[in-house]
């Protein structure tokens, strides 16, 4: 989100660093976290197969590398009044959010899940979707499942493999308990995000007026392998 980035352009500018601010900046984006993990993965060893804390990676990585990571990145259009794809990607960035807050508090009831790991799986659980809401072209492969393709992704970035299993988003595909355990848990998370949204807008006067009645629906399940 434009919004991330410039955020991010400013405490980098600090000469005081705000690694708290860093780390909140990068972690509630989900283009920034990608950007961060694939870094990370490719640059900084024994990190593709650990899910670490924002702020740790950030201080393996060096203010350097992070100035960098921030140069490279574009941002989203800035004109979301006049630009619907703007609008699909700000609402799904905005779930991946709720989600990733959802999952993190529930990794309480999990022994052996770690509140970072939970909160990644929930912020990348829908990623299988960003392709259409970027306005990818799939005309040359209409048939292929989106969620392998992204998931083929993750794995050239080399991002940690449970977190790759959650983007995949396949139960049974999973190549560990730990896979398969965040990706229930950030499928709970989404659930009860979509909850939580659907009270927000029934309480919002300004959508009841555009939208009466306003109907809660669930997405569409993902789809499973033939």
């Amino acid at each position: 989100m434009p919004t991330a980035l410039l955020q991010l352009e400013l405490l980098l500018s600090e000469g005081t660093v705000d690694l708290a601010g860093l780390a909140s900046t990068i972690r509630n984006d989900v283009g920034l976290s990608v950007e961060l993990l694939r870094m990370a993965a490719t640059g900084i060893d024994g990190c593709s197969h650990q899910v670490l804390a924002v702020s740790d990676l950030i201080v393996l990585a060096g203010l350097d590398r992070i100035r960098a990571m921030a140069e490279r990145c574009v941002a989203l259009s800035h004109n979301p009044k006049d630009n619907a794809r703007f609008a699909g990607c700000q609402r799904f960035w905005m779930h991946s959010q709720l989600t990733a807050h959802v999952a993190e508090e529930l990794a309480n009831q999990f022994a052996d899940i770690t509140k970072q790991e939970a909160f990644f799986a929930g912020l990348f659980y829908q990623l299988s979707a960003i392709p259409i809401h970027l306005g990818w072209d799939f005309a040359a492969s209409p048939t292929r499942e989106l969620g392998e393709f992204v998931y083929e992704l993750a794995t050239q970035w080399h991002l940690p493999p449970v977190l790759a299993d959650v983007i995949r988003g396949h139960r049974e595909l999973c190549r560990s308990p730990k896979s398969r355990a965040l990706l229930d848990l950030a499928g709970v998370a989404s659930t009860w995000a979509y909850r939580l949204e659907f009270l927000a807008a029934r309480e919002s006067e300004t959508i009841r007026a555009a939208n009466p009645p306003y109907i809660y629906r669930f997405p569409l399940e993902r789809r499973s392998l033939p």
